[in-house]
């Protein structure tokens, strides 16, 4: 048996994997970051529509951090609902659309392959991922809340 050196040839196939998996790095990243500003953004317009709900409990003696710690619980709440919603959808969705590309690739190994769903590890990185953008957004958004004090948040109740 001869043992050859054979990496010349698959040093172009490695360097396109790399190009495309620091490709999808930077589709992850923007994809959080605009995610960070579409939820804050919401999350603002929500939390101005409730200023009323903050000044009276602000009245009553409530404070700040317990307000926030309302807000979060119940965008954690919905972000629950969403999570269980997108799994079952996820896992769906991302078989069917990965059989329609392998089987009408045209290419025989290809059209063998079969997609397993992603592993419980990588599952959980997701989702702990889309708690942080949900943590980031709404620290953005209760930050206008924490800046005031309860005298202007109260007089500018109308």
């Amino acid at each position: 048996y001869g043992v050859t050196d054979d990496s010349a040839r698959l040093s172009g196939v490695l360097q396109s994997v790399e190009t495309v998996r620091d490709l999808v790095r930077m589709v992850l990243l923007s994809v959080c970051l605009a995610d960070v500003l579409v939820l804050g953004m919401a999350l603002v317009f929500w939390i101005r529509s409730r200023i009323h709900e903050i000044g009276t409990l602000l009245a009553l003696g409530i404070g700040k951090m317990q307000i926030i710690a309302q807000f979060a619980i119940e965008t954690g709440l919905m972000a629950v609902v969403a999570a269980l919603c997108s799994l079952g959808t996820g896992s769906l969705l991302s078989g069917y659309v990965s059989s329609l590309l392998l089987h009408d690739s045209g290419v025989a190994p290809l059209e063998s392959l079969q997609v397993e769903a992603l592993p419980p590890e990588q599952t959980l990185l997701i989702l702990l991922l889309g708690c942080a953008v949900i943590a980031v957004a709404l620290a953005v958004s209760c930050a206008a809340v924490l800046a005031k004090s309860p005298k202007s948040i109260l007089s500018s109740m109308r």
